[in-house]
C-alpha cells in the first residue's frame, strides 16, 4: 500500500527530470560557438515607448526650453536654450506620476525642481539639480 502511493510520485519525478533542459538547435549551438549570433533586443523596446518626448515647458526669464524624455533606459529631462544649441539631458531615473506637473522650474532661471519616486512606493521626494553645471548632480531637498 506504501508502495503504490510513492510510486506515482517516483515515476512522475523521472519523467519531469528528462523536461530539465530545454531542447537546443544545432543551428543555434554552432552560432554561440563561432560568436555569430546577433545581440539581443532589450525587452524594453518591445514594452515602452522609447522615443517619448513631451511636457515642454519655457523657463521664467524665456531664455530656455525643458522638456521630458527618455534618456538610455531611464526617463529624464532635456535643456535647451531657446536661441538654438545643443541640448543637455539629464537622467533623473522614475518621476513621480502625481495629478500635477513632475518637474519645474524655479525663479532663477538655472535651476530645476523635480519629485522622484525612488523606489516605487509612492514615497515621493523633491530633487533640484543646476542646469548649467558641468556634471549633474541633483541634491534631495526632502529627507
Amino acid at each position: 500500500m506504501h508502495l503504490a502511493r510513492i510510486l506515482p510520485l517516483v515515476l512522475a519525478a523521472c519523467a519531469l527530470a528528462g523536461c530539465a533542459t530545454a531542447p537546443r538547435h544545432a543551428a543555434l549551438t554552432q552560432a554561440e560557438s563561432a560568436g555569430t549570433l546577433p545581440p539581443l533586443v532589450p525587452m524594453r523596446r518591445f514594452v515602452a515607448n522609447i522615443d517619448f518626448a513631451g511636457g515642454y515647458t519655457l523657463s521664467p526669464d524665456g531664455t530656455h526650453l525643458m522638456w521630458s524624455q527618455a534618456v538610455g533606459t531611464d526617463s529624464g529631462l532635456a535643456v535647451r536654450p531657446l536661441a538654438g544649441g545643443t541640448a543637455r539631458t539629464f537622467a533623473t531615473g522614475y518621476l513621480a506620476r502625481p495629478a500635477g506637473p513632475t518637474y519645474v522650474w524655479l525663479q532663477d532661471s538655472r535651476h530645476v525642481a523635480y519629485l522622484k519616486d525612488l523606489r516605487g512606493d509612492e514615497n515621493t521626494q523633491l530633487h533640484v539639480f543646476d542646469t548649467r553645471s558641468a556634471a549633474f548632480e541633483p541634491w534631495a531637498v526632502t529627507p
